[in-house]
Parts: structure tokens; C-alpha cells; sequence
């Protein structure tokens, strides 16, 4: 783990919540958190664990967003993405133990968001998932599976409610029953 992370979180606390990004871009750096240009981390946002974690460029992390990382991951926020208030990447979990103790052996996956997209505020996205480019992550929202591009997915565990234009412009595809992650005619979340 990067010995500087611990004290560098500190350090963050201590400047504005939205001012002096690069500032910020500097003590991360320190981190161990490869943050590109133009990319803005608020005030009260803590890096836990020693995993790597890298912020694309132009991409917004609101205020007190929390990154835990394990050993051997890598938590990756894609460019131009938006991360609203209080999201919360996590990498590790556990198998399920004997009944003495059912938080068995530790393991742990990394975590990869497109660029483009947006993390309403309070999004919970665990280890293993990837979401797809452009895609919109509503309010409150637990990721635990990949969401595919261009999609807003909402609820607990997320499904994709709606699909969005994707990056030709294209007008988005049709649903059909057998769209694999896509809600069928007349099911919940259908039109």
C-alpha cells in the first residue's frame, strides 16, 4: 500500500469541499491515485485499502465518495464520467462461512465504469461489476452485475429501466423479449 495514502486522505479533509482541484490532483498523486487532467475530486472522499485506482480525464467525484480497494485490484473510472455525493466503490467481500462464522475467506474483484457515465448520489458498486459506456446509475442504486452501455438502471440489485442514444446518435434499440438484460414488453420497467 502506498504509505502516503493514510496521511494524503487527511491532508484532502483539509482543503475546501469544491475548490483547489489541482491541489487535490497533487496530494492523490502522492496517493498512489493516478487521476488525469482535468478531473475534480471533492472534499471528503476517502481511499482506503492498497489497490489501484485511477480517475479518468474531465470526470467529477462529489463530495464524500469512498474507494475501498483490495490487493490486486484496480478501481477505474472511465473519462467525463459524473459521481454524485456519497458513492461507494467497494472490491472486497467474503464467501459465506460455516455457521460459527459466516463471513468466510476474503476475495476480492476489481471495478471498471465507462466513460461517460453518471452515478447518482448514494450508488453502491461492488467488485466485479463493469458498467458500460454512457450509462446512468439512478440514486440509491446497488451494482452488483454488469450494466451494458447506454442504459439507466435503478433499483436494488440495478436493472436497466430505460436505454439511452448511444455514441453515434443512433436512436436506441428496440426491446424484444430476447434482449438479453433488457425488460420485455409488458414486463416491470417497460413502457
Amino acid at each position: 500500500m502506498n504509505a502516503f495514502r493514510d496521511l494524503g486522505n487527511l491532508l484532502l479533509q483539509l482543503l475546501p469541499t469544491s475548490r483547489f482541484f489541482g491541489a487535490k490532483r497533487l496530494i492523490l498523486t502522492l496517493m498512489g491515485v493516478e487521476v488525469e487532467s482535468g478531473a475534480s475530486v471533492n472534499g471528503r472522499t476517502w481511499f482506503y485499502g492498497p489497490g489501484r485506482i485511477r480517475i479518468g480525464r474531465n470526470t467529477w467525484i462529489g463530495p464524500g465518495c469512498r474507494f475501498y480497494t483490495s490487493q490486486g485490484t484496480t478501481i477505474d473510472i472511465g473519462a467525463n464520467c459524473d459521481v454524485a455525493p456519497e458513492v461507494s466503490f467497494v472490491t472486497g467481500t467474503h464467501a459465506i462461512g460455516t455457521h460459527e462464522r459466516r463471513a468466510g475467506s476474503g476475495r476480492a474483484a476489481g471495478i471498471s465504469v465507462g466513460d461517460g457515465c453518471w452515478l447518482g448520489m448514494r450508488v453502491t458498486v461492488l467488485g466485479g461489476v463493469q458498467i458500460g459506456p454512457g450509462t446512468v446509475v439512478g440514486a440509491c442504486t446497488l451494482v452488483r452485475t454488469e450494466l451494458p452501455a447506454d442504459c439507466v438502471a435503478v433499483g436494488v440489485p440495478a436493472i436497466p429501466r430505460k436505454w439511452l442514444a448511444g455514441a453515434d446518435g443512433a436512436p436506441p434499440p428496440a426491446r424484444t423479449a430476447n434482449s438479453p438484460g433488457r425488460a420485455s414488453p409488458g414486463s416491470p420497467g417497460s413502457p
